[in-house]
C-alpha cells in the first residue's frame, strides 16, 4: 500500500520541472480510502492525503517534495509542529524489474488514456491508465533520468518503450480483496505560491522513521506502532 502512495508521488512529480503551477485531486478508494490534493511548480511538489487507514482510523498526511533538494521528501506533522526529512540516493534504492503491457485504449472521462499492466520482479502489481492529454507529462521523462526514487527510472523506461506514457488518470494495485483503486478527480492550473512547499516556521525537526523496521517487530510491537502513528497523525 505504501509504495502505491509513493508512485502516486512519482507519476506527479514531473510536473514540479514545469513552469505551470498545477493543483491534482485523486480519489483513493479500497481498504484505504480517502482524497489527495497535489499541488506542483517549480519550487517543488507537495501532496495533503486525507485518508482513513485500516486498524488506524483518520489521519492526515502532508509531504513536500522541494525542487531544491533533489530525492529529498520531507512529512510535516501539523498537529505536533514536526516534520521529518528522508534523503534517498539512488544507490540505496532496491533494484525492480519491471514490465509493462499495454491492453488497450480507453476513455476515461475526457482523457483518452493508454490501459497497461505492470508487474515487479515478475509478479503483477498493478495496473495503470495514463494519459497526454494533462499539461506536464513530457516532464516525467526527464525526471526519471534524474530521479530514481522508488526505483522510478526503471519503471519510465518501460512506460516510454511501451508508449504508455503520461499522467496518471487512474491506477488499481494488485493485492485481490485488498486492493486500491486511485482515480483522477480533478485538475486546475493555478498559482500555487511558494510556502506550500517549504516547512513552515517554528516546525522542529524529529527523529527519520524507518520502514524497514516494521518487518522485524513482533504483531504487539506493530499493534503499539498504530497506535501511535494514530496519535501523531490523526486530524486535528
Amino acid at each position: 500500500m505504501k509504495k502505491a502512495f509513493f508512485l502516486l508521488l512519482i507519476l506527479a512529480t514531473g510536473l514540479s520541472v514545469s513552469a505551470q503551477d498545477m493543483y491534482l485531486e485523486y480519489k483513493m478508494s479500497g481498504p484505504l480510502t480517502g482524497i489527495t490534493r497535489m499541488y506542483t511548480s517549480t519550487s517543488g511538489v507537495r501532496t495533503e492525503a486525507d485518508m482513513n487507514m485500516p486498524a488506524v482510523g483518520p489521519i492526515k498526511n502532508v509531504v513536500i517534495m522541494p525542487a531544491s533538494k533533489p530525492n529529498t521528501v520531507i512529512t510535516i506533522n501539523d498537529k505536533a509542529k514536526t516534520y521529518t526529512e528522508t534523503t534517498t540516493k539512488p544507490s540505496d534504492v532496491p533494484a525492480m524489474r519491471y514490465e509493462v503491457k499495454v491492453v488497450g485504449k480507453e476513455k476515461i472521462k475526457q482523457y483518452d488514456c493508454v490501459h497497461a499492466v505492470v508487474t515487479v520482479d515478475g509478479k503483477l502489481a498493478m495496473e495503470m491508465w495514463t494519459s497526454k492529454d494533462i499539461p506536464g507529462y513530457e516532464s516525467l521523462i526527464k525526471l526519471a533520468k534524474t530521479s530514481n526514487t522508488v526505483g522510478s527510472e526503471g519503471l519510465y523506461k518501460q512506460l516510454e518503450s511501451k508508449g504508455a506514457m503520461g499522467m496518471m488518470v487512474k491506477m488499481k494495485t494488485n493485492a485481490g480483496a485488498n486492493s486500491l483503486m486511485t482515480e483522477l478527480v480533478k485538475v486546475e492550473r493555478r498559482a500555487n505560491p511558494a510556502r506550500l512547499f517549504a516547512v513552515p516556521a517554528g516546525y522542529s525537526k524529529s527523529a527519520e522513521f524507518d520502514p524497514g523496521q516494521i518487518k522485524n517487530m513482533t504483531p504487539a510491537q506493530r499493534q503499539k506502532l498504530m497506535e501511535e502513528m494514530q496519535k501523531k497523525y490523526s486530524k486535528p
